[in-house]
C-alpha cells in the first residue's frame, strides 16, 4: 500500500472569480500533489495513455488508483477529514443567496466516511454534456493534470445553464465544490491530446461498496457511565 506523501504545499480557497450566487461556491486548489505523488500518477498515465483504442468512439475512461495501484494522496485524507469544515464555508459563501439554491445532498447531516480516487482520461473529440454531479457525491475536487499545458478546462454553466465560463487548466490545480442546484457543467476535449484529471469524491459509502481511504469515527466513553470504586 502507498501511504500518502505529507503534502504540506497545496493552497484551499474560496474562488472569488465564480460568483456563488450565479454558480454556487467553488474552492480553488493550488499545488494539489507533491513531487512524488506526481511522480506515481504519471505513472499511471503512461500506462494508460500507452494503451491502444483504435476504431472506438471518443470516451472517459477511469482507473481505480486505490484498489488497482494500492494508491492514496494526501489531499484526498485532508478533505475527508476537513469535510465539515470545508462544507460550512461554502455556505457562508452563499450569503443571502440561499433562496433558490440548496444542496443535491438528500442526507445534508452525515458526514462522508470514504474519499474515492480515480485517474480518469478523456480521448480526443469527447464531448460530455451539463450535469450537476450525483448527489450521493458529498464533495467532488477535481484536478488537471495532462496536458500540461493548453488543456480543455470544466465549463460552468451557472444556475440557469446559460453560462460558458471555462475554469482555466492550469497543471497540479483544480476546483471543489459539493453538488448543488447551481453546479451545472461540462467538459469536452477538443485537442489532439488525451485529457488527464485527477478525480477525488467524498461518499458516505455505509455498506463499503467503493474502494477508497475511510475515515472511522470512533465512540467516546461517557465517563458519566463509568462505575467509581468506593
Amino acid at each position: 500500500m502507498t501511504e500518502p506523501q505529507v503534502n504540506t504545499g497545496f493552497t484551499l480557497e474560496p474562488d472569488t472569480a465564480l460568483d456563488p450566487s450565479v454558480y454556487g461556491p467553488v474552492f480553488r486548489v493550488e499545488n494539489a500533489f507533491s513531487k512524488i505523488e506526481l511522480n506515481n500518477i504519471n505513472a499511471y498515465i503512461s500506462k494508460l495513455d500507452n494503451e491502444k483504442y483504435k476504431n472506438r468512439e471518443p470516451e472517459t475512461r477511469s482507473v481505480e488508483v486505490y484498489s488497482d495501484y494500492g494508491f492514496t494522496t494526501g489531499l484526498a485524507s485532508y478533505l475527508l477529514h476537513n469535510y465539515k469544515g470545508i462544507e460550512l464555508t461554502m455556505w457562508d459563501m452563499m450569503g443571502e443567496s440561499t433562496t433558490q439554491w440548496k444542496w443535491s445532498d438528500p442526507e445534508p447531516n452525515r458526514e462522508p466516511l470514504l474519499a474515492h480516487e480515480s485517474l480518469r482520461m478523456t480521448t480526443p473529440g469527447k464531448n460530455y454534456k451539463q450535469h450537476r454531479d450525483l448527489a450521493s457525491k458529498k464533495m467532488t475536487c477535481l484536478i488537471y493534470l495532462q496536458p500540461k499545458f493548453s488543456g480543455n478546462g470544466t465549463i460552468f454553466h451557472g444556475r440557469d445553464q446559460d453560462k460558458h465560463t471555462e475554469y482555466k487548466w492550469e497543471y497540479n490545480t483544480g476546483y471543489i465544490f459539493k453538488p448543488n442546484t447551481y453546479s451545472w457543467h461540462s467538459y469536452l476535449n477538443n485537442t489532439d491530446q488525451n485529457r488527464f484529471v485527477y478525480m477525488i469524491n467524498l461518499y458516505v459509502d455505509p455498506e463499503y461498496k467503493k474502494p477508497g481511504i475511510r475515515r472511522e469515527f470512533v465512540m467516546q466513553e461517557n465517563p458519566i457511565d463509568k462505575i467509581i470504586p468506593i
